[in-house]
């Protein structure tokens, strides 16, 4: 498998990583192919993943690649739970912070907290930094003002003493 990637790379003069725990043996047969598509369904039939980066072709197995996804989404899970708290209030002019409440909660990380103070129509938000802006977009986006039909409507009096004065 190693000995094929290389020739394939080699024609074209391109730099490759191989993962040590890549091994088997392959049978193939391409005519005409373009040296892409050749690497890719050699990448493809193995079960393999291939990624670029800088110019260097890097293959590895697939258990590999969702290993290191996995580790990625717990380093960024770790960190969000590290990161500084801070407080911030949250404004409503159109809408009702307390019927928004619920839904904003559910943004919130697992060491955030919410509260709604009716009186000034806000909610007092206190998480991280990218949980609260987050939360700013989400409520930019819900306090937007009701759509209503305007009627406009002139009333007037005529006494019939204007009438007679018209003719």
């Amino acid at each position: 498998m190693v000995q094929v990637l290389q020739a394939l790379v080699a024609q074209e003069n391109r730099n490759l990583v191989v993962s040590p725990d890549v091994s088997g043996t392959l049978s193939l047969s391409l005519t005409h192919v373009p040296w892409r598509q050749a690497l890719q369904t050699v990448i493809a039939s193995a079960g393999l993943v291939l990624r670029e980066e800088g110019g260097i072709f890097y293959v590895n197995t697939a258990a590999w690649q969702r290993e290191q996804q996995e580790r990625k989404a717990q380093d960024r899970a770790r960190r969000q739970l590290e990161a500084p708290l801070l407080s911030q209030s949250i404004s409503f002019s159109y809408a009702d912070a307390g019927e928004l409440q619920n839904a904003a909660e559910k943004l919130l990380s697992p060491k955030g907290s919410l509260s709604l103070d009716k009186r000034t129509n806000r909610l007092l938000v206190r998480d991280n930094k990218a949980v609260l802006d987050t939360l700013q977009r989400w409520a930019t986006q819900m306090d937007i003002p009701v759509e209503q039909v305007e009627l406009a409507a002139h009333i007037v009096t005529i006494n019939e003493k204007v009438c007679g004065s018209w003719g």
